[in-house]
Protein backbone atom coordinates (compact mmCIF):
# COMPACT_ATOMS: atom_id res chain seq x y z
CA UNK A 1 0.00 0.00 0.00
CA UNK A 2 3.09 2.39 0.69
CA UNK A 3 3.93 2.08 -3.07
CA UNK A 4 1.01 2.65 -4.37
CA UNK A 5 0.63 5.59 -2.46
CA UNK A 6 4.15 7.54 -3.12
CA UNK A 7 5.39 5.35 -6.01
CA UNK A 8 7.59 2.73 -6.94
CA UNK A 9 10.81 4.92 -7.47
CA UNK A 10 10.70 6.79 -4.42
CA UNK A 11 9.65 3.52 -2.11
CA UNK A 12 12.90 1.81 -3.49
CA UNK A 13 15.18 4.47 -1.93
CA UNK A 14 13.96 2.74 1.87
CA UNK A 15 15.56 -0.51 0.65
CA UNK A 16 18.96 0.83 1.50
CA UNK A 17 17.57 1.12 5.48
CA UNK A 18 17.74 -2.70 5.11
CA UNK A 19 21.73 -3.14 6.16
CA UNK A 20 21.10 -0.61 8.57
CA UNK A 21 18.09 -2.28 10.15
CA UNK A 22 19.75 -5.53 9.89
CA UNK A 23 23.10 -4.21 11.98
CA UNK A 24 21.43 -2.61 14.32
CA UNK A 25 18.95 -6.00 14.85
CA UNK A 26 22.45 -8.15 14.75
CA UNK A 27 24.00 -5.78 17.96
CA UNK A 28 20.55 -5.99 19.81
CA UNK A 29 19.84 -9.58 19.77
CA UNK A 30 23.16 -11.63 18.31
CA UNK A 31 25.72 -9.62 20.73
CA UNK A 32 27.78 -8.01 17.53
CA UNK A 33 30.17 -5.59 18.51
CA UNK A 34 29.29 -2.39 16.94
CA UNK A 35 32.65 -0.45 15.00
CA UNK A 36 33.30 2.79 13.42
CA UNK A 37 32.85 1.51 9.77
CA UNK A 38 29.00 0.84 10.92
CA UNK A 39 28.81 4.35 12.19
CA UNK A 40 29.92 5.78 9.14
CA UNK A 41 27.90 3.40 7.25
CA UNK A 42 25.01 4.68 9.18
CA UNK A 43 25.45 8.10 8.36
CA UNK A 44 26.00 7.36 4.85
CA UNK A 45 23.00 5.50 4.32
CA UNK A 46 20.63 8.15 6.65
CA UNK A 47 21.60 10.79 4.57
CA UNK A 48 21.48 9.63 1.51
CA UNK A 49 17.77 8.89 2.00
CA UNK A 50 16.70 12.02 4.02
CA UNK A 51 18.41 13.38 0.73
CA UNK A 52 16.66 11.61 -2.04
CA UNK A 53 13.20 11.47 0.33
CA UNK A 54 13.07 15.65 0.37
CA UNK A 55 10.19 16.78 -1.84
CA UNK A 56 12.01 18.05 -5.30
CA UNK A 57 11.80 22.13 -5.36
CA UNK A 58 10.41 24.11 -7.54
CA UNK A 59 12.28 25.34 -10.59
CA UNK A 60 10.93 29.38 -11.83
CA UNK A 61 11.42 29.95 -14.84
CA UNK A 62 14.00 33.13 -15.64
CA UNK A 63 11.41 36.32 -16.60
CA UNK A 64 10.86 37.46 -19.70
Amino acid sequence: RGVELIGGSRAGVFMNLVPFFGTVLAIIFLGERLHSYHLGGFVLVLTGVAIASRAPRSIKSPMP
